[in-house]
């Protein structure tokens, strides 16, 4: 999560990756308005590969971007084959390795 936050960040450009102080302490409906109003939606793994945040995404019309393949495996119900095209998966090592850059 750390490197996803550095790499917003340092784009300092909104229309690329908006960033917004303060998202988890603000209410749902101003979380799920920016989710709304988003093309893709970052998904970085938490504690456990699936997030009740995949779910709003997708519900939203924002396309999840996944880190972790495990995801896959535990939105089966979501996915119905559909992965490949309702969702893009970045490599989780070459990110971390800094060789993919989320623009």
């Amino acid at each position: 999560r750390k490197r996803v936050l550095a790499q917003c960040l340092g784009y300092r450009d909104p229309r690329i990756c908006r960033y917004e102080e303060g998202f988890w302490e603000a209410a749902g409906q101003e979380r799920l308005l920016l989710k709304l109003q988003a093309v893709f939606c970052l998904e970085p793994a938490g504690d456990t590969p699936f997030r009740k945040s995949v779910t709003d995404s997708i519900v939203l019309g924002c396309i999840p971007v996944f880190f972790n393949p495990a995801t896959d495996f535990t939105s089966e119900l979501l996915w119905e084959g559909l992965q490949n095209s309702t969702r893009i998966m970045v490599d989780r090592k070459e990110f971390m390795a800094g060789s993919i850059d989320l623009r």
